[in-house]
């Protein structure tokens, strides 16, 4: 069995010690025993201070690599750490499908290093990297998926709107600067159609209650297919920031076949009705509602009560971070019990939870009887406020 070329491919590449330190022989042996098979090269210092290290009969080899992570977040890269991968640069990826990189810090990063255009088989690509990295080049248009995490928003738009047979996608950056602004897609510009994506993750810190933030990719792209959404903002201000509702909307409109959604601090329950009548084959709904007052919420739940048509299709509801204060007096318990009651028939899995404040037990009497009985029902509630 130990003469199977196939065996001696299976471990990630360099061969490294418990301590993590690379073993160039062992390296070496592996490699040459492994035949003409596909290897995996995993390119992780774990200790602090240790070096960048990848031998030079493996570098040599790419053309059989089929998965590349390089990971460095311990320090900068040091110049001598770039040269360790300066062989890399003529390389050919005839079987590189993967490649996984993140970095703190590029100061010494050459964009020369590497070039995946010729990497024909290429097809997943995640990069969580600094604005001093300069990407590779590589033949978007052929990226199936996509995690891309860049303090640029508008490199991360240009480069999902290049993906153009991109099914899932997952981006994560910052809100857009003053020197953006002047390169924003207009309101008017036409729309990308990315007819082959399904999932999409959309993550923004805000720093500013001005400007823009999520709309210009909502307004940049289209995705008939789209089954997932999710949407995130992290908001570390007080202030209101501007809406995201009429982008959200109109976006909607044009993802007739969305399954799940979830959205986080993009929107107020006030606006969810108006979204939601966009959705009818929605299965599951995530809101994080920080900061919403008891009669926003209240009137959400009556929405979900009393119009049938909305959202016929949910069987999963979570709700985060939608407890007044004090939860006893504003939380409203009776809309809530009545929506979920009203859905029974589809409604499997609902989950109320506040993950920034302390939990009370105070519930009203009648609670307690409530959950056993949507229990005995096949819902699964869990109540955690």
């Amino acid at each position: 069995m130990l003469e199977s070329p196939r065996l001696w491919a299976i471990p990630k590449m360099p061969i490294t010690d418990r301590m993590g330190r690379v073993s160039v022989e062992a390296t070496h042996m592996f490699l040459d025993r492994s035949g003409h098979h596909p290897v995996n090269v995993d390119v992780c210092p774990i200790w602090h201070r240790q070096a960048v290290e990848l031998p030079c009969r493996l570098a040599k080899a790419s053309n059989r690599w089929r998965k590349f992570h390089l990971q460095y977040f311990n320090s900068p890269l040091s110049k001598a750490e770039v040269a360790a991968l300066a062989p890399l640069t003529q390389s050919r990826w005839e079987r590189l499908v993967e490649v996984d990189f993140w970095i703190s810090d590029a100061a010494n990063w050459a964009g020369s290093i590497l070039d995946f255009t010729n990497a024909p088989l290429l097809h997943t690509v995640s990069l969580t990297v600094p604005a001093n990295f300069i990407l590779p080049p590589i033949l978007w248009a052929q990226i199936a998926h996509l995690n891309l995490a860049h303090p640029s928003p508008l490199t991360c738009l240009d480069i999902l709107r290049s993906c153009e047979n991109i099914v899932s996608a997952q981006l994560s950056t910052l809100q857009w600067s003053d020197n953006d602004r002047d390169d924003l897609p207009s309101q008017f510009a036409l729309t990308t159609k990315l007819e082959h994506l399904t999932d999409l993750e959309l993550t923004m810190r805000v720093s500013t209650s001005e400007g823009p933030h999520l709309q210009p990719f909502l307004r940049s792209i289209c995705a008939q297919s789209l089954t997932k959404l999710k949407l995130s903002l992290s908001i570390h201000l007080d202030l209101p920031i501007s809406q995201l509702s009429p982008a959200l909307e109109s976006f909607l409109l044009h993802s007739p076949k969305l399954e799940h959604l979830s959205l986080d601090n993009c929107t107020s329950p006030h606006d969810l009705p108006d979204l939601l009548r966009h959705t009818p084959l929605l299965t599951s709904l995530k809101l994080v509602l920080e900061g919403t007052d008891s009669e926003t919420t209240r009137e959400f739940m009556l929405s979900l009560t009393r119009t049938g048509n909305l959202i016929p299709k949910l069987r999963s509801l979570e709700l985060l971070d939608v407890s007044p204060d004090p939860v006893t007096v504003g939380f409203p318990y009776v809309e809530f019990a009545e929506m979920v009651e009203s859905r029974l028939g589809t409604l499997k899995d609902v989950v109320v939870e506040d993950q920034l404040g302390p939990r009370t037990m105070f519930h009203p009497s009648w609670f307690l009887e409530f959950k056993h009985r949507v229990f005995r029902e096949g819902l699964h509630l869990c109540f955690l406020l």
